[in-house]
């Protein structure tokens, strides 16, 4: 296909101008110094020192007694201490609480599920979620959590209590009954409670996980979904439609429905999300606490940067609340070190003295960027100057190269071609005369570690390809800067220019490939016409010959893994529906096609059949090995029962020998006890071994679970998931296998 031009602009840059240009201002994160940088300003208020160390992450706020702010934070050694910042004008005589857990802490979250309202502290654990009144020192629910909880939420609405675990999100009720439940893409790392349909409520569930999807659900049915290039650490919601993230490459932004409004990305990760009017504009802005122990205030709608801050130490959380009740709220930064660190907005301008020196810092500000505005036209005006003399003179430049005008017509191209010696695809840039090309930079999200590409010819020709290596099936808009010249030229003109990856380029036309024994058939509310339209834009092919009435047969293999692909399209006897068939032996990669075709068509509701024996064999092995790691789990704790209680009655009778005098008695008793202590911590090790495999399993279980509900689109997905569900709660896998294959 011939490269079509979505965007162009040309300027002339020199080589070593070239070299030392910046990538774009979406990757950029340089600060000058100072405090404030913009119209924010923060200062620092108070410390409080808890005197022990903090679990990163695991912080939360809550008003457990109904009236005053608490903060509560996992400490290492399964405990958590909560600060009561207001205990001495209540009565107590402590300002803190040290509350034994007995299991390793993951997240902590606030709910107001007590009786009269007040809030209660949840605990997850990777084992256990626990509703916990810390007022009345009294546990409100205690569920198992198969799955693990690494992350907690709550539904304002409804009191709605969410979990995230092991590929699973677990909605409870307030009394902690069952609510709800349905399967993410990977480990679910963060959770936010969001109105994403401007409706005033806060019903939808913002669900970030490791594969680097942020998804929307509505109780258990996955609404949107954004695909990032990092593990998502963190979520705040903004305002309606709006909210907020984290990467754990150090990436963070802010989206405004389906559109990203601004990223930047550091070399440090962002521990903490919160919003805050920090200028009292009466608008928020977004704060931003890094691990390094630096802390930003941006512009929520351009990214900015109005203030930063540098704490010296490491951060373990951020808070926003009204702590010291006074009336306006802080910025709580929590170390890990035990450290309270409140911030409050600085009140700038509110004498004469501080209105003149905030006048002076915008007119230093706005005098720099005239200065690199000024200096940037000076470069360009002397390679402009240098350029004209030599096309004048017609001389060959004092660098030795040849004169650097390129004819007025050139273009430049981009096309695809397959490469099936590397495996990949090449984009391959070239241009229409004798010019050259030297170098070209790719930007694109997904596709790139970096996220960016420069490639640069040894000698450089008319023609540069440039490999494209995709993991998994992903489209991107590719943006190229591409540097054009004279053979030997020392200055080069730069071309930038826009081209697109069809999600499915790996996929290229073969007639040999293997035919495949897995399928997924549906009916699409299309026409022929549009289907051949989807095609052309998510693979590397060219329909020439389009018809609205013969069917459609297209084979493919991936040159990545040699993954047979059939592509099926007929009319069906019922108008305006086309009989689509996909034959692959991968599930995920038909769940992807479902997808993004229902998606290119607009269709919100979509029924099919399916028919994957292999991967039903693996998902049959891997049932069979989570009833043995269960199996082994339930006799592993009985043994390390039946030795702690043999435990129990050798300290009692040491204990006894040692008061009527028999010290080797007691001796003995002891050494006893040593032998029995050793045998409990190998028993210990065997029941941690067997659960870490027992969740590698279950992670297993709902990836397929998840994979069977993405063949289909809609309340379809829904019931699957939950069929699926109530088949593992009652443990009859046995019809596991047809309700992932079949919807009704």
């Amino acid at each position: 296909r011939s490269g079509l031009r979505l965007s162009f602009r040309c300027s002339l840059v020199s080589e070593q101008q070239s070299q030392q240009r910046e990538p774009p201002q979406i990757f950029s994160t340089r600060m000058s110094g100072g405090q404030p940088i913009g119209s924010a300003s923060l200062k620092r208020s108070f410390e409080i020192d808890l005197g022990v160390n903090i679990i990163p992450s695991c912080v939360t706020l809550g008003k457990f007694d109904g009236k005053h702010p608490f903060l509560a934070a996992a400490m290492p050694g399964s405990q958590v201490i909560v600060h009561a910042p207001h205990a001495v004008s209540t009565g107590e005589t402590s300002t803190t609480r040290v509350l034994s857990v007995n299991r390793s802490v993951q997240a902590l979250a606030c709910a107001p599920i007590a009786s009269d309202g007040r809030d209660c502290l949840l605990i997850g654990s990777q084992t256990a979620l626990q509703a916990f009144d810390v007022h009345d020192n009294t546990d409100l629910f205690f569920r198992d959590a198969p799955d693990g909880v690494g992350a907690l939420a709550v539904l304002p609405e409804t009191n709605t209590i969410v979990s995230g675990g092991n590929c699973s999100v677990q909605g409870y009720t307030a009394k902690g009954d069952d609510d709800f439940w349905t399967v993410a893409g990977d480990e679910v790392g963060c959770l936010e409670a969001i109105d994403m349909d401007h409706k005033g409520s806060k019903k939808q569930l913002l669900v970030g996980s490791n594969d680097a999807t942020i998804r929307v659900f509505e109780s258990d049915e996955m609404t949107a979904e954004y695909d990032e290039t990092a593990p998502v650490t963190s979520l705040v919601a903004i305002c309606p439609g709006r909210f907020a993230y984290s990467l754990a490459n150090g990436t963070v932004g802010v989206y405004e429905g389906e559109h990203r409004l601004w990223r930047v990305k550091t070399k440090h990760k962002a521990v903490g999300l919160q919003v805050m009017d920090a200028n009292n504009d009466g608008m928020d802005e977004l704060i931003i606490a890094w691990d390094s122990g630096k802390v930003e205030v941006r512009d929520i709608g351009r990214g900015t940067l109005l203030f930063k801050d540098q704490l010296g130490g490491t951060i373990a959380g951020l808070l926003v609340a009204d702590y010291r009740m006074d009336g306006s709220k802080q910025a709580l930064f929590v170390m890990v070190d035990g450290k309270i660190k409140g911030y409050t907005v600085a009140q700038t301008g509110s004498s004469l003295e501080d209105a003149e020196e905030e006048e002076v810092r915008q007119q230093e500000v706005r005098l720099k960027e005239l200065h690199d505005a000024r200096d940037a036209l000076y470069s360009k005006l002397r390679t402009l100057d240098t350029q004209l003399e030599e096309n004048k003179s017609g001389k060959i430049g004092a660098s030795g190269g040849t004169r650097t005008h390129i004819p007025a017509d050139t273009e430049v191209n981009c096309q695809w071609a397959v490469n099936h010696t590397a495996k990949c695809v090449d984009l391959v840039v070239s241009t229409n005369n004798d010019t050259v090309v030297s170098m070209v930079a790719v930007f694109a999200d997904q596709v790139f570690d970096g996220e960016s590409l420069l490639i640069r010819a040894e000698t450089p020709e008319s023609r540069l390809n440039i490999p494209i290596v995709t993991d998994k099936a992903v489209g991107a808009n590719l943006f190229l800067k591409i540097f054009v010249g004279q053979r030997n030229a020392s200055v080069y003109h730069m071309f930038e220019q826009g081209f697109k990856l069809p999600k499915f380029s790996m996929f290229v036309p073969d007639e040999k490939r293997p035919e495949p024994q897995g399928h997924v058939s549906f009916g699409a509310p299309t026409d022929m016409q549009r289907m051949q339209l989807w095609l052309s834009t998510s693979f590397n092919i060219s329909i020439n010959s389009p018809s609205t009435t013969s069917a459609l047969t297209l084979p493919f293999k991936s040159i990545r893994d040699k993954l047979a692909l059939t592509v099926v399209a007929k009319p069906s006897e019922s108008p305006g529906v086309v009989d689509v068939k996909f034959a692959i032996d991968d599930m995920a990669v038909a769940a992807s096609l479902v997808q993004d075709l229902s998606q290119f068509l607009g269709v919100k509701e979509l029924h099919s059949t399916a028919s994957f024996p292999e991967e039903m064999q693996k998902l049959q092995s891997i049932l069979v090995q989570v009833e043995e790691f269960n199996s082994a789990r339930v006799r592993l704790s009985a043994e390390m029962a039946d030795v702690s209680n043999v435990a129990k009655g050798i300290i009692v009778r040491a204990e006894d020998l040692r008061l009527l005098g028999n010290m080797e008695g007691a001796r003995d008793s002891y050494v006893e006890l040593h032998a029995r202590n050793q045998e409990l911590l190998i028993e210990h090790s065997k029941r941690t071994s067997n659960h870490q495999s027992l969740l590698g399993a279950l992670k297993e279980v709902n990836k397929y679970i998840q994979k069977a509900s993405q063949l289909r689109v809609g309340p379809v997905s829904k019931k699957i998931i939950a069929a699926c569900r109530q088949c593992i709660q009652s443990n009859d896998t046995a019809k596991l296998a047809d309700i992932m294959m079949q919807t009704r």
